[in-house]
């Protein structure tokens, strides 16, 4: 029965995202998002919606009255079931996409921990996530604004000297 109601969840999910999609269309919607980057000894957390087809890093759109960083706070909770403070999290960068009829302003933030913490999934957004070495994850199918993320990674998860892209 758990199964059948996940299922469902998932289809609302696909739903809502394409009549989100249409909203931004006509809209013009301008949206602050952000991705966490959960690095863990040269491992980087992905995460796959059900809603989309790329893999991506547990982050999302920022409520009205929350700042950028409470909305990280939030959306890693939320997605996988991390629970840091925003003093634990180190801004990497920002960047625009402009994708899907709408222009989007990401924050992305580094959240450097010593060991794996317990990942929880609600198989309904996200139904899949897993720990993988950040020099093997650049042949995946990744999301545009998590691509540029990378720019800004060594292969072992240290940052990069040029984050000009």
């Amino acid at each position: 029965m758990v199964r059948i109601f996940n299922k469902f969840c998932q289809l609302c999910y696909v739903v809502a995202y394409r009549l989100f999609g249409i909203y931004y269309r006509f809209g013009r919607c301008d949206i602050a998002g952000v991705f966490v980057g959960v690095n863990v000894d040269g491992h980087l957390l992905l995460i796959k919606n059900s809603y989309r087809h790329e893999v991506s890093l547990p982050g999302g759109g920022v409520k009205k009255k929350e700042t950028i960083l409470e909305g990280a706070v939030r959306e890693l909770w939320e997605e996988v079931g991390i629970l840091c403070q925003p003093d634990d999290l180190v801004y990497v960068r920002q960047v625009v996409n402009q994708s899907q009829f709408r222009c989007d302003r990401i924050y992305f933030y580094d959240l450097i921990l010593p060991q794996r913490p317990q990942v929880n999934i609600d198989n309904r957004e996200v139904i899949w996530a897993e720990f993988l070495p950040i020099g093997k994850v650049h042949d995946m199918d990744l999301s545009s604004p998590v691509q540029r993320y990378l720019l800004t990674k060594g292969s072992d998860g240290s940052r990069a000297d040029d984050v000009t892209a």
